[in-house]
């Protein structure tokens, strides 16, 4: 008898390697689970890294260069321009967002335009521009996120002469044409430094409403900024 339970464990003995082995599996299965659950919140987590929720403000400033172009009077008479802008956003859907923008515009002068009345030759033209945006963003969630933005609104013109006078002393004779419409439709293209901040870069075009000017007036602009979101 002795020699038979050397052979080998006994139906009790085998119970209880069985009984052992059933939680090592279940803690193995456990540990591989948890795993997949980690690498699976690392990725979710990467993948939202720079997206915003609904309802999301923002702020963001940008500088311009750009031309005035086409037909009309002031096409004819300024040339190049630059200026600055103050973008407010906020967003209202995972890809969209409306937002005010507020611009400055400058136009210079064209070289070589002939003189006219000797009383009044402007030297630039200067737009106080204010803008309704609304933005579509495509791979939102993706550190680099290009957009397109629709806007429409009110600018305010005044075309400057600066003068010095036979004593050597300055100012500026100031035209007020009036204010028209302005329309804009331009594509950019945000990279995230972080979930907060992005360099923002955006290429415009400019339809502008010139009451009392003949021709058609429109501007082109690539403008270079930041933005800053906050923390939502």
């Amino acid at each position: 008898m002795a020699q038979v339970a050397r052979q080998g464990p006994n139906r009790r003995e085998l119970g209880m390697y069985h009984l052992r082995s059933g939680p090592r599996r279940l803690g193995r299965l456990g540990m591989a689970v948890g795993l997949a659950v980690v690498l699976l919140a690392a990725i979710a987590c990467a993948a939202g890294a720079y997206e915003h929720r609904r309802g999301t403000p923002s702020v963001g400033g940008q500088l311009h260069l750009g031309v005035l172009e086409y037909d009309s009077e002031w096409g004819e008479r300024f040339d190049l321009g630059h200026g600055g802008t103050i973008k407010l956003r906020q967003y209202v859907a995972r890809n969209r967002a409306v937002g005010i923008t507020f611009e400055l515009q400058k136009f210079d002068s064209a070289p070589g335009f002939p003189a006219g009345d000797e009383s009044f030759n402007p030297d630039y033209l200067q737009m106080q521009i204010l803008l309704v945006d609304y933005y579509l963003y495509f791979r939102r969630p993706q550190r680099r996120t290009p957009y397109v933005v629709l806007s429409a609104g009110f600018y305010r013109p005044e075309i400057v002469d600066e003068i010095t006078d036979r004593f050597g002393g300055t100012g500026e004779q100031v035209e007020h044409p009036g204010e028209g419409f302005i329309g804009r439709t331009g594509i950019g293209l945000e990279y995230f430094v972080s979930r907060t901040f992005s360099f923002d870069a955006t290429l415009s075009g400019y339809y502008i409403h010139a009451p009392s000017r003949d021709g058609l007036t429109v501007s082109g602009m690539a403008a270079l900024g930041i933005h800053l979101y906050t923390g939502r």
